[in-house]
């Protein structure tokens, strides 16, 4: 009896040996491994795993653009009275819940410095490290020596913090956010006319998709960073956008050039790339009293084939030896100049990326870095 018993169980195993890899495979052949429908957060559906591109679960950048786009529904984009809308109704419900009775207490848990381990060292018990989120700013004051050296850094979630002595061992850093109402601080600019060095220009907005966060416009603090104020006309050209670029004429303080570029996360911020309703459009941008009122000076508009498209506009600098002359980056298209002593009152491209194409397959547009060197005379551009 005890042989029959052990060959019904070596029976079960065959059995399940075959029908379970059938059933993982979906029964096809050569072992090839069918993806399963998943569910997308914010679809209420389901969207095959064997999709690419725009139909590829998991992907952060598809994750927004879907939630944006639910949220946006029945319209295409989420306009500006709406948002408005919204936050008015949280501020009434935080207003009348200000006085409710909280029973309990709230403690922290964790520590306010986040400890992580790289995910290649973890499983090797490495020691714990400090993990950082992004610096994508940097401002120095003009005058920069040992005990005397007084830097900004601008994060993409964190505000602005500055230090008086960057060159110091250990540096003590102080956040100087009072009067900001946005995080992300995409660009930082010490005002080139100020001998004191304490006005500074935050631009805020993070360029780029998928976690960069979208700002509300251009902030200025003439006491070194302890407290901000917006700059009134930027508001209605960086409000949902990423400020890329802040420069200060210096022959005139009240000339103020800023640009600007796509950012995905945020109140008026499109999650499927597209322009948020009611935007200004990308470009470069001047002000000839202080920033209360700004024109556009110049953008860059690309037609695809399913629509005419503004191109980000990565970085802008003046030359050093003609501040009269302005260099601006834009995605995809290279390097421009604007000199009136050289190119008259137009726009002129001076250097052209390898890849400059929007075909899907040309694996995207090439982002131009550049800076510019004072050779004496003579202005050299990396």
């Amino acid at each position: 009896m005890r042989w029959r018993f052990v060959l019904g169980i070596l029976l079960v195993a065959i059995v399940l040996g075959i029908v379970l890899p059938l059933t993982l495979t979906g029964g096809r052949k050569g072992g090839q491994a069918a993806t399963a429908n998943v569910p997308r957060p914010g679809t209420g559906g389901f969207v095959s795993g064997e999709g690419k591109g725009h139909g590829e679960a998991g992907s952060i950048t598809q994750i927004l653009r879907k939630a944006y786009d639910d949220r946006a529904y029945p319209a295409r984009t989420i306009a500006v009275s709406r948002a408005q809308v919204s936050r008015l109704a949280y501020l009434h419900v935080r207003a009348h819940s200000a006085g409710a009775h909280v029973s309990g207490e709230w403690k922290q848990l964790g520590s306010a410095r986040f400890r992580a381990l790289p995910s290649e060292l973890a499983l090797a018990k490495a020691r714990p490290w400090n993990a950082s989120g992004r610096l994508i700013s940097l401002a120095v004051a003009p005058v920069c020596h040992a005990g005397d050296c007084r830097l900004w850094v601008g994060t993409a979630g964190g505000g602005v913090f500055r230090t008086d002595d960057a060159l110091a061992l250990h540096p003590l850093w102080t956040a100087t956010t009072t009067g900001m109402t946005s995080s992300a601080v995409g660009v930082l600019t010490v005002d080139p006319t100020d001998p004191t060095g304490r006005t500074v220009y935050a631009g805020t907005g993070e360029l780029g998709l998928g976690d960069s966060e979208a700002g509300v416009g251009v902030f200025r603090s003439s006491d070194g960073g302890d407290t901000w104020s917006v700059l009134p006309g930027s508001v209605d050209i960086a409000r949902g956008r990423a400020v890329t670029g802040v420069l200060v004429d210096p022959r005139d303080p009240k000339t103020i050039l800023v640009s600007t570029g796509v950012s995905s996360r945020g109140t008026f911020a499109s999650g499927n790339g597209s322009s948020p309703a009611g935007a200004a459009p990308l470009g470069l941008y001047r002000s000839s009293d202080g920033g209360q009122t700004f024109t556009l000076l110049f953008k860059e508009a690309v037609d695809t084939g399913s629509g005419v498209f503004t191109l980000d506009v990565d970085q802008i600098a003046l030359d050093p030896n003609d501040p009269g002359t302005v260099y601006v980056s834009v995605s995809g298209r290279g390097l421009f100049r604007h000199s009136p002593a050289l190119d008259g009152d137009s726009f002129h491209r001076i250097f052209v990326p390898r890849n400059s194409s929007l075909s899907p397959d040309s694996g995207g547009l090439d982002r131009v870095a550049f800076a510019v060197a004072d050779l004496g005379g003579k202005t050299r551009i990396y």
